[in-house]
Order: C-alpha cells, then sequence, then structure tokens
C-alpha cells in the first residue's frame, strides 16, 4: 500500500516537489487503480513528458492523465483477465503444492524488494486446450531409420544407470559465471581470425596444398586461404563473393573470389575454404578448385553403454502460446514414466521470452519461481528411476541471460540425476559423443546459403557444413547475441559426434552423416491444431508460400494485362494511331460529336463530319484527327485488355436481348450540327471570342443540308433580305427624283 512519505521520496527522486494536495490526490489514484508509488511516479514523468512541458504535476494533468492511461491500462487488464479461469491452477503442481492466489509481480528497483513479494507457490492463471485432447492419433510414429523397432531388442535393462558428463575436460565446459558482453571490436576481429588461422592451416595439411600466400602479383597462380564473405547489406550473391584473408595471411584484406570455373560449391557467411586458383586484375581470384572440409574422426574412447540404450529426446517450446498449461509436457513426462528411459533430453527455451502470456498481468508468480516449480514437476517423475535428465539452455529463455554460447541453467532444488548443460554442448554418455543444441541453426544456414551442382538433399548438406567446419554455429556475421570469445572456445567440435542433435522448424530427418547420426527435430509443439506431440513438419514457410502464390496467381495476370495496355497506349500515342484507337469503340460510343478539335493548329475551325460521324481533318476532308483526347485514349489503353472482354460479352447480351432493334439509332443526326451552327452564326453573328480567334486561311467546305426547317428559313431571310433591298431601292429613287 502507497503511503505520502513514498510519494515524497519518488517525486524528490524526480527533483519534483509536490504539495499535500497532490501527494494526496497521488494515494487515491494509487489507492483506486492498485499501483505503487514508485510506478505512479515513474507513469506521471513518461505522461508529462509527452502532453507537457513541465513535469511538475497539478491536479488536472493527474486526473488527464487517469482518464487517458490509468481507466485504460484497468480496462485491458480486465478484458484479460475475463478469458483466465476464476479458479486459480498451478501449471504441474505437485502433490505437496496447494494453489492459492497472490497478487500480480511488480517491478522494483531493488532486488531486496522482489525477493520479499514473491509468492511462495506457483499460482498461475491458464486455460486448457480442447483441440489437443481431440488430437486422434497421438505418439503417432511420422519417420523410422533403416532398422525398424522389430529389429531392435527391447529386452534392455532400465535399471541400469548411465554416467552422463560433458565431454572433455571441466576446465573447457562453459559453465554459469563466464563472462560475455563488454567485447571489443578488437576481440572479435581477433576471435575470428585465430577461426580462419586454424581452420586454413587444417585444409592446407589435409589436402597437401603448397604454402599458402596473399596477393602479391597482378597475375599468376595461387594457393590461399580465408573466409567466405559478402557485401555487409547484401546477401551471399555468385557474383559478390569475397575472401577475407586472416591478419598473418593478407592482414585481414578482402579480394574478390570468382567461381566461374567451379563445376560445384555450397557456400555460406562466415565458411572458412582454401582456394587454389589464378590471380586477375591484382585483386580477383578466379578459383579452379575449393576446399572446405576438415571433418574430425570419431572418439577413440571406449563405449561402455548397455546393449540398447534408451533415449527420449524433445525439443521447445513444450507449451502453447495461448496458454501455459504444459499439458504436452505433461503427457511427454508420462510416457518417460511409463518407457522408463535411460536418458531424457529437453532443449530449451522452458518459459519463450517470445511466449504472449508471460508477462506481469497474466504471470502470478516470478521466472524463476515458475521455472524452479518446472524442474520440481519433471524431476518429481523420475524421483523412483534411473532416468538421466539433461536440460539443454536456450538463450531465448525469459529468465536466462540473452548470449550465444548460452550459459546452463541453475535450480533451487538439487537432483542428483538432473543435468543443466550450455547451449551447445558435447555429452560424453559411457563414451558415446551425443552433440545436442537448442539454437534453429539449420533454419538461419539454409537462408544464407548458396549452391551450384551439389547433389544429394539439402538438409543433409546443410548438416555437413557443421561437421566440416568443426563447429555448431559457423555463420559469421551471427543471426544471434553471440559473444565471439565464447564462441571460438565453446562452440566448437573437438571430434565428429557420434549422435547430433539439431532441433529445427525445418522437416525432421534421420541421416547418416560422416559416420554421425544427425537427428534434427521439430518442436514439440506447433500449434493448437496439432494432431500429435510427435514432431511434423512447420507449416510457417509453405502458409508464406501459399501466400505470395495466391498474389502471383491473381495479381500477376492483372499486372500483365495493365502493361500490355500500357504498351497499346504508347505506341497509339507515338507512332501508331490505329493501334491506339482499335477496340476503343467498345469501350466508349465512337463517333462522338466534339466541341472543338484536339488538335492545337485545328481548334480555331468548327469541327467537320463525314457521312459517318467522324471527324475530319477542316482542310483535306480525310479522318486524320483525334476522335477522343489523348489522356482519355491512354486511361482507355490501360484498362483495355481488363475491360475487352467485360464489354465484348455486354455486347453480346445487348445483340441478344435487343436484336431487332435498329443499329442506326444509336447515330447522332452528323448534318444536324454544322447546319445548326451556320444557322446560329448567321442570326447573332460573330462573338467577341470568335472574332479574336485567327481565322481559316483556306475557304471553308461546302456544307449541304436538306432539312425543310433549314430550308425554310433560309427561304425567309433571303425574302426578308429582298423586301429589305427593295425599300432601300425605293428610297434611292425617291431622293433622285426630288432632285
Amino acid at each position: 500500500m502507497a503511503s505520502i512519505d513514498e510519494l515524497k521520496v519518488n517525486f524528490h527522486f524526480m527533483d519534483i516537489e509536490a504539495k499535500n494536495d497532490i501527494l494526496e490526490k497521488c494515494l487515491e489514484l494509487c489507492s483506486k487503480y492498485e499501483v505503487s508509488a514508485e510506478d505512479l511516479v515513474d507513469q506521471w514523468s513518461a505522461f508529462a513528458a509527452s502532453h507537457f512541458n513541465t513535469i511538475t504535476p497539478t491536479l488536472a494533468a493527474l486526473e488527464l492523465m487517469e482518464h487517458r492511461e490509468l481507466i485504460k491500462q484497468q480496462q485491458q487488464l480486465r478484458q484479460k483477465r475475463r478469458y483466465l479461469k476464476t479458479e486459480v491452477k498451478p501449471a504441474l503442481t505437485t502433490e505437496a503444492q496447494t494453489p492459492e492466489t497472490v497478487k500480480s509481480k511488480k517491478r522494483h528497483r531493488s532486488p531486496e524488494d522482489d525477493k520479499e513479494n514473491l509468492p511462495s507457490t506457483s499460482a498461475l492463471n491458464i486455460s486448457e486446450s480442447f483441440t489437443y485432447h481431440n488430437r486422434s492419433n497421438p505418439l503417432k510414429v511420422l519417420l523410422s531409420t533403416a532398422y525398424t523397432t522389430k529389429n531392435i531388442s527391447r529386452n534392455y535393462n532400465s535399471a541400469v544407470s548411465v554416467c552422463v558428463k560433458q565431454y572433455g575436460p571441466q576446465s573447457n565446459w562453459l559453465s554459469v559465471e563466464a563472462k560475455y558482453m563488454f567485447e571489443k571490436p578488437k576481440i572479435i576481429t581477433t576471435c575470428i581470425n585465430e577461426i580462419i588461422e586454424y581452420l586454413g592451416h587444417s585444409l592446407i595439411k589435409k589436402y597437401k596444398l603448397e604454402n599458402p600466400q596473399g596477393i602479391l602479383q597482378l597475375t599468376g597462380n595461387i594457393v590461399t586461404f580465408g573466409r567466405i564473405c559478402c557485401n555487409p547489406k547484401g546477401k551471399l550473391k555468385p557474383t559478390s563473393i569475397q575472401l577475407e584473408y586472416s591478419v598473418e595471411l593478407g592482414q585481414g584484406n578482402r579480394i574478390s573470389l570468382n567461381l566461374s570455373k567451379l563445376p560445384s560449391y555450397a557456400l555460406f557467411p562466415g565458411q572458412v575454404v582454401a582456394a587454389v586458383g589464378e590471380v586477375i586484375h591484382g585483386n580477383t581470384v578466379v578459383a579452379h578448385e575449393l576446399y572446405s572440409n576438415v571433418t574430425l574422426p570419431l572418439s577413440l574412447e571406449e563405449i561402455k553403454i548397455p546393449d540398447t540404450l534408451e533415449m527420449i529426446i524433445a525439443a521447445a517450446p513444450f507449451t502453447f502460446n495461448h496458454n501455459i498449461a504444459y499439458e504436452p509436457l505433461q503427457d511427454l513426462l508420462k510416457y518417460a514414466a511409463e518407457k522408463k528411459p535411460h536418458l531424457l533430453v529437453l532443449t530449451g527455451p522452458l518459459l519463450d521470452e517470445s511466449h504472449e502470456n508471460l508477462t506481469d498481468e497474466c504471470l502470478l508468480e516470478s521466472y524463476d519461481s515458475l521455472f524452479n516449480n518446472l524442474i520440481d514437476c519433471i524431476m518429481t517423475t523420475f524421483k523412483d528411476l534411473t532416468t538421466q535428465v539433461v536440460i539443454v539452455a536456450s538463450q531465448k529463455e525469459i529468465f536466462h541471460v540473452p548470449v550465444y554460447p548460452t550459459p546452463p541453467y541453475v535450480s533451487k532444488n538439487k537432483y542428483p540425476n538432473l543435468h543443466f548443460v550450455p547451449d551447445p554442448s558435447m555429452l560424453d554418455i559411457g563414451g558415446l559423443i551425443v552433440g545436442v543444441t537448442a539454437t534453429d541453426v539449420l533454419f538461419q544456414m539454409s537462408r544464407e546459403e548458396i549452391s551450384l551442382g551439389r547433389s544429394g538433399d539439402r538438409m543433409s548438406r546443410l548438416v555437413s557444413h557443421l561437421i566440416e567446419q568443426q563447429s555448431f554455429y559457423p555463420l559469421i556475421p551471427p543471426k544471434l547475441r553471440v559473444s565471439y570469445r565464447l564462441l571460438e572456445k565453446h562452440a566448437t567440435m573437438d571430434v565428429t559426434p557420434h549422435l547430433l542433435i539439431l532441433p529445427s522448424t525445418l522437416r525432421y530427418f534421420i541421416k547418416d552423416i560422416y559416420n554421425a547420426c544427425s537427428n534434427s527435430l521439430s518442436k514439440a509443439v506447433i500449434g493448437e491444431d496439432d494432431e500429435s506431440l510427435t514432431p511434423c513438419l512447420n507449416n510457417t514457410e509453405d502458409k508464406t508460400f501459399s501466400l505470395v502464390l495466391l498474389m502471383y496467381t491473381f495479381l500477376g495476370p492483372i499486372l500483365c494485362l495493365v502493361a500490355l495496355g500500357i504498351l497499346k497506349g504508347i505506341l497509339g500515342l507515338c507512332c501508331c494511331p490505329v493501334i491506339g484507337m482499335y477496340g476503343l469503340g467498345l469501350l466508349v460510343q465512337l463517333p462522338r460529336p466534339l466541341d472543338q478539335y484536339q488538335e492545337k493548329e485545328f481548334r480555331h475551325c468548327p469541327v467537320q463530319y463525314d457521312e459517318l460521324g467522324w471527324p475530319v481533318n477542316p482542310y483535306t476532308g480525310m479522318r486524320t484527327v483525334r476522335a477522343i483526347s489523348k489522356r482519355s485514349e491512354f486511361f482507355l489503353n490501360t484498362i483495355f485488355f481488363l475491360a475487352f472482354p467485360l464489354a465484348t460479352c455486354c455486347k453480346i447480351c445487348n445483340a441478344c436481348c435487343n436484336s431487332s432493334s435498329n443499329v442506326e439509332k444509336i447515330k447522332f443526326d452528323v448534318r444536324s450540327i454544322p447546319s445548326k451552327c451556320m444557322q446560329e452564326c448567321r442570326r447573332r453573328g460573330p462573338s467577341k471570342m470568335e472574332k479574336k480567334k485567327k481565322k481559316c486561311r483556306l475557304p471553308k467546305p461546302h456544307v449541304y443540308s436538306d432539312s425543310d426547317t433549314t430550308e425554310a428559313s433560309d427561304t425567309k431571310y433571303v425574302l426578308e433580305q429582298l423586301r429589305k433591298s427593295e425599300q432601300s431601292l425605293k428610297v434611292s429613287l425617291l431622293s433622285i427624283s426630288s432632285i
């Protein structure tokens, strides 16, 4: 509960001197909306910085913040809790735990305050997944090796305990106290340089090549090695590949690598290769041969395990993204308790940082407390068994360090058969070497690799890159938050493992690659509609491909038709008017009367038409003038190939419905247009605008009209003029006679 003193301290920390009425108002807000004094002051500082020019609080400003921020947050919190169960239920609770309601966790600046306010139970608000419980084929076998389960003896002794430890001396193990961060560019460069030097000289020695050298001459043969890299702003392309030397070989400089002479290759950024070729122009190496395989042998240690080693391996996530009930994990533990394997391997994260429910509003206990409860539940399942449980850390863990390689987890309770290992790890199980990682390196490499002429499937090639480069993560630049110092020391393979576990969103597989049984696991949980806990193909890429295919299916033809229409319009405007006007009569009514000519040189002349109603040249009488404007013609041509089929169908339907109608009805009276214009000109005379216009130098063509109305009007006009002339002559004769 907030107090006046706490509010004063927090306001003083922000250099704000709050008055008593302000403090009372803040205390009221804290009590009403259940926020701490520290949170309220922080929220006021953020609100004032974005809405006012000062951070000094006033009553009006606090009321404004209440309406815009606090009320909205309270409504959002109620909206989220509406979908949660009213009965608080613990996730994966043990028998000794009793669920009880606790207050939501608040964030404090002091670690001591966090410890005092942590709940003592694992109470969580969760919802059930009905689709998961209604799946039809749980635990369906989707893939098996060449040796089926019928050929494997099931008479193994589950009571025999196997020895599990990390491979190599303990001094080389990645511990919790490992330092990561604060890496200067010089340290990063040194780490990358040591990787290039080690793998480069290993390639030279393995393939018995000549002494490597940097580019010292403009032309000639050369043997060299370096790291594959590309333009920092783009992806790897066959035309933009560069080779980065080590400091000792070429002072870390880069040269262009020409692959045109190679029949096949498979490259990715960060790969160390040895090249045999020739130098051209002093800065380009045309590679004739390329070497990248420095595979290590298998371990020579004697394997001391039972005849049949039973292992269960599962990859995170272990719950659905809409709840934190961990139902799939419970089923997995139940299955493992029935099978009683020698080893259970779980790859993190257990609490994924991207999970939508792992927020302060939905989670009613700390992340560490939830993690410890999960571990207790897992180990309670195997408390009377000899099963060894191995949990691989992940940088995606919400409570763990976000760095790769990732140090192992630490739990509150200790168990003799529980082993927390870093990511990645080389496990020694009675002489059987198992390489395991929780990072989806295959998916990341699949987006960066380029290849040409390589036989075999792509998944095998991706795994072979890891074994050939002796690394769990050979990509440089990395797609993860990487510590290069730890990467050089703890992400390499000292030997080729007997079993290689690589969780991935790509398709699952089991393959023998360089005598290593490589196993790619899909996620244990993919979505609510999954039919089984057994891994299956992640369809994220398929959905994206389907969406792109749908767009191309509909938008592609439309864009092509529009492009053809634009081409037709350009041809009609530039070189061939016949092409531009072809077919436009179906889209608009042609011919049509014009107010004036579209050409500038004829706009001072009256519009003349031929017998069919088309405008003609006022001087030649030919159809060499435009019937519509250039802008209208280009627009109609742009949509021509889209609207032409529809217009054709409409015309056919109209012809079928009105087959007896006369086509001449749609034509306008051509002859009446010029005759009416001439008649108006005779009656009212030329207007002021017409006087300003430039007159035609050539005589206007004769226009004849046989209209009865026009003939009567002309006759009347002639008779009137004759009468006026007669009167004028009479006046003249009278004047002459008077003289």
